[in-house]
């Protein structure tokens, strides 16, 4: 496959090269080191899955956390191939939505008396979003018809369209819980509007006066967020040229960078959601989270080791 092996070398920072083999070593270690940090993800999946009659807490709360883990699995099963092919700097394009998905959960939880609303709420702007998507491809049905390079017409159809978006009104009028916050959506663009937030950023100074977090929300999203946005939104294409020496010369692609930086925040967003979670769930004296601190521990060691 083409992205296993560079085209062209000279462009391409050669990780085979026997000068870069100690960063090769380092990059297969920091691979592995996301791999175990998927690991207790899934054993954290798994124990709530396996055992939701006794620590229910809800009826959206425990899906929408299940949900959440899946979607940080996900994230992170994605950074482990980017990191296995030396991709370390597109790392940033998936940090983003890990600090996101890190903050969300985390404002859901956080609030004793109302993760229930929120988790459904969080749950109905991805039926809202995709009833929104539906109706302006309506709009522009006839766009989508006329293209020769879309081949299955079928779904383009302004019946199964219109089907499609009544599955999705049916699904939320079905529950009363989901019929109020549908009801109540007005302008809102975001679930997180509906608690009196704008912006990303007021969820994190929200978080912050709850509770002391040694993530420290606001300080994260001033530093890092705000850095990581710009590569989501290719504002920062300059950077691949840097100046040595009173001359400019062109980052190798795939040359890594800031391996370090990148492996302690995502250790950190992941470190956060887990324990969040178990403690959510009132884990803290329970053997799986004994033996899961055991793990974490092992998986410390080996960080500070990669970082050194």
């Amino acid at each position: 496959m083409i992205f296993l092996k560079p085209i062209n070398n000279i462009d391409f920072f050669d990780l085979d090269d026997e000068n870069n083999a100690e960063i090769k070593c380092k990059i297969n270690s920091v691979a592995n080191l996301f791999i175990s940090y998927n690991g207790l993800l899934l054993d954290l999946r798994e124990y709530i899955n396996s055992n939701l009659n006794e620590i229910k807490k809800g009826n959206f709360i425990d899906k929408i956390i299940i949900l959440f883990l899946s979607k940080v699995i996900e994230i992170l099963d994605s950074i482990t191939v980017l990191t296995n092919y030396s991709c370390i700097n597109q790392l940033n394009n998936l940090i983003r939505p890990l600090f996101e998905t890190s903050l969300s959960l985390k404002f859901i939880l956080v609030d004793n008396s109302n993760y229930e609303n929120k988790a459904a709420t969080y749950y109905i702007e991805e039926l809202v979003a995709k009833i929104s998507q539906l109706n302006k491809i309506i709009k522009n049905v006839k766009f989508f018809q006329e293209r020769k390079f879309i081949k299955d017409k079928s779904k383009y159809n302004i019946q199964n369209i219109k089907d499609e978006i009544l599955m999705y009104e049916n699904s939320i009028k079905s529950n009363p819980v989901t019929l109020e916050i549908y009801e109540n959506w007005g302008k809102n663009k975001y679930w997180y509007n509906s608690f009196d937030c704008k912006t990303i950023k007021d969820i994190a100074e929200k978080v912050d006066k709850i509770e002391t977090d040694r993530m420290k929300w606001v300080v994260t999203y001033d530093d890092i967020y705000t850095h990581l946005s710009r590569e989501s939104h290719a504002k920062n294409a300059v950077k691949m040229m840097s100046v040595s020496n009173g001359k400019a010369y062109f980052q190798k692609i795939r040359e890594p960078t800031n391996i370090s930086f990148k492996i302690d925040l995502i250790y950190g967003f992941v470190n956060n959601i887990s324990f969040s979670i178990i403690e959510f769930y009132g884990l803290k004296k329970s053997s799986f989270c004994k033996n899961f601190i055991e793990k974490s521990i092992v998986l410390i060691n080996e960080r500070k080791n990669i970082s050194s």
